[in-house]
């Protein structure tokens, strides 16, 4: 049984340091700045009033764009972070799986890390030694074993953490979209896994992009949007109104929501073209074809070095990134920006597009998280390649003046 009652969880945003003072300027601005009005950091508040109740033995699927809220909540239920203001009350021992390899040492080996990372879990050696052989089949690493993890794939990381989260057996297990992460069968073999967790009476929490999977596991879902709960209930009916909320406003109204943070007082993410196509949010291509994308923008005023980021995920893996203008360029009125990425790089693959805006003048950001989605089929079934959130001279990007 859990009991989330009005939790709210706040961050500061913006960089408080100047990274190309030195410590003396730094400690002289600080003592000169003492006497002068103090200006308050930027507020975010990642959580707002969550009230949730989840029963023993529910399978609870939480869903929404990126950056709702859904990653945090699952911080806060696992004690990885506290909340600001508000209650959690958890009956029985909690399991998570947030991020791949969290708990792992890079230099330990596989075998290493079991022991390390199951005590994290709050296992026993005895139960460790008991689970050993099971944990290493599950995570299909037998000929790794002995291998330091650090030169494991993001791929084994994740199944061997999964296994080790799995076999714990604890009455709550968290799974956040790290699943993405691993091959078409793996995912299968995972949700078939938590879906045996929740026969046995013991609940899941689960986060994922994927509406086939949710609705698959999951009784229940709670919808989350700029770390509100909009709306919970059975699954089949939130899935339906959380897509058909996609559908029901424009492309427009919709981008204009996603656009955060100081600098879209002054910038207009405007519209959105998928490969030739108009207004989309998601949309289906072939391995075999170019992605492209084109983003129409306005500023209301002069916007001194913009340079235009382009990011693409898998869930909370960010894949690549790529930039209209490195260094920056003056924008104003209208202007659009187009990226492009090759045929044959991704393979099969549910990409998250996002896009972040540097204002290199002023040191201003903002930035839309999940503007757009790509479905990348292929016939080999094979998971992308993963670049670890590099800037990569594998697409291109320009901009033109409108």
């Amino acid at each position: 049984m859990i009991t989330i009652d009005g939790v709210w969880k706040e961050y500061k945003l913006g960089n408080t340091i100047d990274l190309n003072k030195t410590f003396r300027e730094a400690i002289a601005h600080k003592i000169s700045n003492t006497t002068k009005q103090k200006v308050e950091a930027d507020v975010f508040w990642a959580l707002q009033d969550i009230n949730l109740s989840i029963e023993s033995g529910k399978t609870l699927g939480l869903i929404g764009h990126n950056g709702a809220g859904k990653s945090t909540l699952l911080k806060v239920l696992s004690r990885i972070t506290k909340p600001t203001k508000g209650s959690i009350t958890i009956h029985g021992s909690l399991s998570s799986l947030l991020e791949v390899g969290t708990g792992f040492h890079p230099e330990l080996s596989g075998r290493e890390n079991i022991y390390l990372y199951g005590s994290i879990m709050g296992m026993s050696r005895r139960d460790i030694d008991l689970r050993f052989d099971q944990i290493v089949d599950y995570a299909g690493i037998e000929k790794f074993l002995d291998t330091p993890v650090k030169r494991y794939s993001s791929g084994m990381y994740v199944r061997l953490a999964f296994s080790i989260a799995a076999h714990v057996e604890p009455d709550i297990l968290v799974v956040d979209e790290v699943l993405a992460v691993g091959d078409k069968e793996f995912r299968d073999k995972c949700l078939g896994k938590m879906d045996d967790v929740a026969q046995s009476g013991r609940t899941v929490i689960f986060v994922s992009h994927n509406m086939a999977s949710i609705a698959s596991l999951c009784q229940e879902v709670a919808w989350l949007d700029q770390g509100r709960v909009v709306e919970t209930g059975s699954a089949n009916t939130i899935i339906s109104s959380y897509e058909n909320s996609f559908h029901q406003s424009s492309a427009s109204d919709r981008l204009s929501r996603v656009i955060k943070g100081p600098l879209s007082n002054k910038l207009t993410l405007e519209s959105l073209r998928l490969n030739g196509v108009n207004d989309v949010y998601s949309t289906r291509i072939d391995n075999n074809e170019e992605l492209s994308i084109e983003i129409q923008w306005h500023s209301r005023e002069v916007l001194k070095g913009l340079s235009i980021y382009l990011v693409i995920s898998v869930g909370e893996q960010r894949l690549m990134t790529l930039v209209d203008i490195e260094k920056g360029q003056d924008a104003q009125e209208k202007f659009n920006t187009s990226y492009s990425i090759p045929a044959k790089h991704f393979r099969n693959a549910d990409l998250e597009l996002s896009i972040d805006v540097l204002e290199r003048g002023t040191g201003e950001w903002c930035w839309a998280k999940d503007i757009a989605r790509v479905n990348i089929t292929s016939e080999d079934g094979s998971h992308p390649g993963y670049a670890m959130d590099a800037l990569l001279p594998i697409g291109s990007a320009s901009r033109q003046k409108l």
